[in-house]
C-alpha cells in the first residue's frame, strides 16, 4: 500500500510543477471581458425570448438575472461557463452568487451548484481544482487562494448539483475576482450583452441544421455546384479572418485573423516573381527576416491591379494542438488545448444574407476569393 500511494505522489508531482512554473503577476485595476461562453443556456420558447439566461449575466452584479444551463437530459453536470480576458488579470480570491438568487422562490425551484470545478489559464500557467458551495445562500461565497492567481480564462464548471424543487436547470447568478479585498471591476459588458442577448433570441428563430444551410449559403460554388471550404471576410477597418473548413465534421477548421491590404504592393508581387527563380526563402524589401512560402493564391506572371480587390499575407505556425473551430446555431465554437486543459470559447455571429456577417457584433463583408492574392509563409517548421 505504501508503494502504491508513492507511485501515485511521483506521477501527480509533475502536473503540480508545471501548473506553478509559468505564473506571473498581471493587472489587478480592472478586467475587460474579452468573451463569455457557456456549454449552453436555457432559452425559454414559450416566453418568446423575454427571458434570457446568457453566460453575461453572471458579470453583471445583478442578481436578478442570471445563467442557467439547458441539458435537456440532466442537471447539468458538466455544463460550463468560461470568462475570457482581453488581458491576464491577477486576484486572491474569487466570489460567486449561487443559484437563481433573485430574491423569490426561483432560488429553491431549480437546481444550485453543490460542487464547482474551477480552471484558470494564462498562457502555460493554470490551475484546476474543484471547490464545494453552500445552500440557502444567496449572497456572495468566497474561495479564497494563498497567493495571488493569474489567468487570462475562468472556467466554471458543475460537476454536483443541490435539487430543486421544480425544474432540472441548474443557475448561477453572478462572479467577481478580488485582490487585497477589493473588487476588480469588469469592463466590456453591455456590448457583449446587446450581442448575447440578440444571439439568444436569434435562437429561438431557428435550428441548428437551417442555420448552417444559411451559413453554407456564404461560400462561392464552382460552376459544378462544389462548394469552396475557406471564407474570406473584412471589416471596414481592413481586418478580417480567413475561415477554413468550418463546414466540415472533422472539427478541424482554423479562423485566423489577418489584414487586408488595398492596393495590393506592387513591390510584394515583384518581390515573389524575382524569389520563385530561386525556390528558396521568400524575402519582402521591408522585411528583415526570412519566411518560407507554404501556399500562394494569384495569377503573379499575368498580375493586372484591376482582377483583385485584396492582398493577404497570412503567417502560419506549426502548432502541436492548435485551436479547433467548429460551427454550431448563430456561434463558432473555438476548443483550445493548453496542457490538460482544454479551454472553450464561443463567438456569436449572425449572418446577412449572402453578403455579410456580424462577428462578435461586429460587421464583415463577403470577399469573393477569386479576387484575392493570398502569400501563406510558415514562421517555422516541425
Amino acid at each position: 500500500m505504501k508503494y502504491y500511494k508513492s507511485v501515485v505522489l511521483f506521477l501527480l508531482l509533475p502536473f503540480s510543477l508545471c501548473a506553478q512554473e509559468h505564473w506571473f503577476m498581471a493587472q489587478t485595476d480592472h478586467a475587460e471581458i474579452q468573451s463569455v461562453t457557456a456549454t449552453s443556456e436555457l432559452v425559454e420558447a414559450q416566453f418568446q425570448g423575454k427571458y434570457l439566461y446568457p453566460p453575461i449575466n453572471i458579470l453583471d452584479g445583478d442578481f436578478s438575472t442570471t445563467w442557467c444551463e439547458a441539458d435537456a437530459g440532466g442537471p447539468g453536470i458538466g455544463e460550463a461557463v468560461t470568462v475570457e480576458f482581453a488581458q491576464p488579470v491577477s486576484f486572491d480570491e474569487i466570489q460567486i452568487v449561487n443559484g437563481f438568487a433573485s430574491g423569490n422562490d426561483y432560488y429553491h425551484k431549480n437546481n444550485r451548484v453543490a460542487e464547482l470545478k474551477l480552471t484558470q489559464v494564462a498562457g502555460e500557467h493554470f490551475q484546476q481544482k474543484s471547490y464545494t458551495l453552500k445552500d440557502d445562500t444567496e449572497g456572495w461565497q468566497s474561495v479564497s487562494f494563498g497567493l495571488p492567481q493569474t489567468a487570462q480564462t475562468i472556467t466554471l464548471e458543475i460537476e454536483k448539483v443541490y435539487k430543486g424543487s421544480k425544474y432540472d436547470d441548474t443557475c448561477l447568478s453572478d462572479m467577481r475576482l478580488l485582490y487585497k479585498g477589493k473588487p476588480i471591476p469588469f469592463t466590456n459588458i453591455a456590448a457583449i450583452r446587446a450581442v448575447q442577448e440578440e444571439n439568444s433570441r436569434l435562437m429561438l428563430q431557428e435550428d441548428s441544421e437551417n442555420f448552417k444551410e444559411h451559413f453554407a449559403a456564404l461560400y462561392k460554388r464552382s460552376e459544378d455546384g462544389n462548394s469552396d471550404d475557406t471564407l474570406y471576410i473584412v471589416n471596414d477597418s481592413g481586418y478580417g479572418y480567413i475561415i477554413k473548413n468550418l463546414m466540415g465534421s472533422d472539427g478541424q477548421g482554423r479562423m485566423t485573423k489577418v489584414s487586408y491590404e488595398q492596393p495590393m504592393p506592387q513591390k510584394r508581387v515583384d518581390a515573389y516573381l524575382r524569389s520563385k527563380e530561386k525556390e528558396d526563402d521568400i524575402y519582402f524589401g521591408d522585411c528583415d527576416d526570412e519566411d518560407r512560402l507554404l501556399a500562394f493564391k494569384g495569377d503573379v506572371k499575368g498580375y493586372d491591379p484591376d482582377n483583385y480587390d485584396y492582398f493577404i499575407h497570412e503567417r502560419f505556425s506549426y502548432d502541436r494542438y492548435p485551436p479547433s473551430y467548429t460551427l454550431a446555431n448563430f456561434r463558432i465554437i473555438k476548443d483550445e488545448q493548453i496542457d490538460y486543459v482544454t479551454v472553450r470559447t464561443v463567438i456569436p455571429i449572425k449572418l446577412d444574407g449572402t453578403v455579410g456577417l456580424y462577428v462578435n457584433g461586429e460587421y464583415y463583408r463577403v470577399v469573393d476569393p477569386d479576387r484575392i492574392m493570398l502569400y501563406t509563409f510558415v514562421d517555422e517548421w516541425p
